[in-house]
């Protein structure tokens, strides 16, 4: 495998927190919305536009450090799916 240098601006190192996403699709392309969800809010952290094929990859890359993980650190469970309404509302 041919090693690849990876060069990050210093605030980029420090990632940004989500708790929260939401997925859109379309023939072309998968748009995942990660968001800091507060009490009253939602903050739009990062928007990641990939095309299907890539997002494929990705799931299977996600699913495999997954393994390892638990595998290392145990069995984990899903956590329960947020009870609407989640985020705001508008009177």
């Amino acid at each position: 495998m041919k090693e690849v240098k990876l060069s990050l601006d210093s605030d980029k190192l420090q990632g940004v927190y989500a708790n929260l996403i939401k997925i859109y699709h379309t023939k072309e392309e998968f748009v995942l919305d990660f968001l800091a969800n507060y009490q009253d809010s939602e903050v739009l952290s990062v928007r990641l536009v990939v095309n299907p094929h890539h997002l494929k990859r990705m799931v299977a890359a996600l699913q495999e450090n997954l393994v390892k993980h638990e595998e290392e650190f145990g069995n984990l469970t899903a956590a329960d799916a947020p009870k609407p309404p989640v985020g705001f509302s508008i009177a």
